[in-house]
């Protein structure tokens, strides 16, 4: 390996010094002033807890240890983008993120459009990071943009490593220029001490096309990675994105939906070469007639255990016989690094709707989308979720979310498994997705409190151990907590398991289990086996509005034990950080969406029927607490109240009529002397 790879290794002293000698010699953030020298709110900074990072109650689960600040959190964005990874042999638990430079001694700092790489081998006892291997100001970018939303990847042949230090990191980052995508940057970056980092500038892509016009593409927001290695010799990492036309209306439309893989060589001579294999060139996908659109999207790359790689797409085909209207999942396979590709395999819409059919909907209208709006809106949007891992030869599953439609009415979300066994396609329930059924409003704000409901495409995860054995599913679910006779409306990350030579899928179980909302997290797309330790990242922003937020900002974090940890100034300086947590999957207790009031003498529920209802539904008092009478009270996700009626001593039933009722889920409550009983209630059309 090192003879392949003597080009690679100088020393720093020869090269622009981009990787910090060492890898520990990153500057410290100098602490934030105690005065309110930024420009916000005064009433805004009075209100950032200072207190926040001072050991308090812990969640049950997640441990959710301060690990980094970011200038700009939403580097850790998009539902193809790998920013995290674990490594089978050495233990280590890799995260890529764009952050901000140390303030220069002149109290100005950049915008934070630089690479930087954290690792930890001890399950976040310490870390250790380089970085930035990238400058967004500095060469292959300084004339060029700045890096977005990177992706990594794994690199160091078939030998047997103790460290990451004997390893090296491959990367993908889109640039932009301010008003448009420009290109995308790559790296390879050696952790060897002595050794050169390789980054170049991809400009936009070249293509001469099936009718031999040539159309410039630029590529995708976010990059889907995998890895592997055959030999000393072959050692690659591949990044899976979309092409755009560019500019916008260059090419005709249908040359708009072209996808393409990034192969890095280890040891080639030719390192970075985009391409787009056949099977995801435009001609395999339905024409979208309009150039600010498409009908296709990347997926995720994966491997199996022969080193065949896969890519699964996602769209509307003009192959394989499906009714091209409609969306489904398709995949294609290389046998040789990446050089020749089989043609799609795509899934049959009658797959689809067998599985409507069979769960009381509409097959016609049922089935996946590229995205949808609650009750309509559509400031509502959000990203429909999927993901793609392989399970085995020719052996391949997608998670995503089923709609099931009648009417012309959502009735329900499922998270649901297509799979591929070898010879057919499949579709396999994995739980109900009760999450989509709530007002969206409160939601996946940006720190500027405008609606982002779109970050909801990051959250839907589909893994595998690294021996092919498990199958996890994790995303968020919302879940109702009442603290002080007031519902707050909040999400945990949840997680379910199957065997992969099973057929069911276990109960989708808590990870996180706590009254703070759980916003942009990950988990790796390759586990270990034991599900003992799942490594699990969050990004998190502080100083919320709304006086939700002023109960919901619990003091759960805590600052882990390394050197190079941020204090919580620096935390607070940039309000918006990274987390670590370490998850033992059997420990999981099954998640609820309800919450007890811990304050309740009762530990009994109400009882409603029907539940979910589209017209009356009654509401059952238990007689422990009918006999003095109470308020009944009915309310939104976001605690505004729709209903309230008093009951009188002894009423064991009350009926209320819930056809003005939007679709969506509600809390209902019953509230009487020194008690409130608690029921989540839906509503169907």
């Amino acid at each position: 390996m090192r003879q392949s790879l003597r080009f690679l290794v100088v020393l720093i002293a020869s090269v622009p010094s981009i990787l910090v000698a060492g890898t520990n010699g990153e500057l410290r953030l100098q602490p934030l002033p105690q005065v309110n020298d930024y420009r916000i709110a005064p009433t805004l900074w009075d209100r950032i807890p200072r207190t926040q990072y001072v050991p308090g109650v812990k969640t049950k689960q997640a441990a959710y240890t301060v690990i980094d600040s970011l200038f700009n959190a939403f580097s850790y964005y998009g539902s193809g983008q790998t920013p995290v990874l674990w490594d089978p042999q050495t233990k280590a638990f890799v995260t890529i993120k764009r952050g901000a430079l140390p303030p220069s001694a002149q109290g100005t700092s950049d915008h934070g459009n630089n690479i930087f790489i954290l690792w930890t081998t001890d399950q976040g006892a310490s870390w250790k990071r380089i970085g930035p291997v990238l400058e967004g100001a500095r060469g292959v970018l300084a004339p060029n943009g700045a890096p977005r939303y990177p992706a990594i990847a794994l690199l160091y042949g078939d030998r047997t490593i103790t460290s990451l230090d004997e390893a090296a990191f491959t990367y993908f980052s889109p640039v932009t220029n301010g008003t448009d995508w420009s290109g995308m940057a790559v790296g390879l970056i050696p952790t060897t001490v002595g050794a050169a980092p390789q980054n170049t500038f991809l400009d936009k892509y070249d293509d001469i096309t099936p009718d031999n016009q040539e159309y410039l593409h630029a590529y995708g927001t976010t990059v889907n990675t995998t890895s592997f290695s055959r030999n000393t010799e072959a050692v690659y990492g591949f990044g899976l994105t979309s092409l755009f036309p560019s500019p916008q209306g260059s090419a005709p439309t249908n040359q708009n939906n072209n996808l393409c893989v990034i192969k890095v060589d280890y040891a080639g001579v030719n390192q970075f070469e985009p391409m787009i294999p056949p099977p995801l060139r435009s001609t395999n996908f339905v024409d979208p007639g309009s150039t600010s659109s498409r009908t296709n999207n990347e997926v995720a790359l994966d491997v199996d255990q022969d080193l065949n790689l896969y890519a699964g797409v996602f769209g509307r085909f003009s192959v394989g016989g499906v009714d091209t209207s409609r969306v489904t999942f398709g995949v294609t396979k290389s046998t040789d690094n990446g050089q020749t590709w089989t043609d799609l395999n795509v899934m049959p819409m009658s797959v689809i709707e067998a599985y409507a059919t069979a769960n009381g909907a509409d097959p016609a209208q049922s089935g996946f989308t590229f995205s949808w709006a609650w009750n309509n809106d559509a400031n509502t949007r959000v990203t429909a979720a999927k993901d793609f891992v392989v399970l085995g030869r020719d052996r391949y599953s997608f998670a995503g979310q089923l709609m099931l439609v009648s009417n012309n009415q959502i009735q329900a979300v499922h998270y649901v498994e297509a799979y591929y066994d070898g010879t057919q396609w499949g579709i396999r329930k994995i739980a109900d997705a009760s999450l989509f059924e709530t007002n969206p409003q409160w939601a996946f704000q940006s720190g500027d409190a405008t609606l982002a409901p779109s970050q909801l495409g990051c959250e839907l995860q589909l893994s595998r151990t690294d021996d092919y054995s498990t199958v996890i599913f994790k995303t968020l679910e919302a879940k109702i907590v009442n603290r002080n006779g007031q519902d707050f409306l909040t999400t945990d990350v949840v997680l379910a398991g199957r065997d992969a030579n099973g057929q069911t899928w276990d109960v989708l179980r808590n990870a996180t289990q706590s009254d703070m909302l759980d916003r942009i997290t990950w988990i790796p797309k390759v586990l270990p086996r034991d599900l003992a330790a799942i490594p699990l990242l969050t990004v998190q922003a502080a100083s919320r509005e709304g006086t939700e937020w002023d109960y919901l900002w619990t003091n759960q974090f805590r600052l882990a034990a390394a050197s190079q940890d941020p204090t919580p100034d620096e935390v607070l300086r940039y309000r918006q950080y990274v987390t670590y947590s370490n998850i033992n999957y059997d420990g999981l207790p099954e998640w609820t969406s309800g919450s007890r009031v811990q304050e309740s003498r009762s530990d009994d529920f109400l009882v409603i029927a029907p539940n979910p209802s589209s017209s009356d539904v009654t509401i059952g008092i238990p007689s422990t607490v009918a006999a003095t009478g109470g308020t009944v009270v009915i309310t939104d996700v976001l605690g505004r109240i729709l209903y309230q009626a008093h009951t009188v001593p002894g009423q064991l039933y009350h009926t209320v009529d819930v056809s003005h009722f939007p679709i969506g889920a509600y809390r209902c409550r019953f509230e009487g002397s020194g008690f409130t009983l608690n029921a989540s209630l839906r509503i169907i059309r």
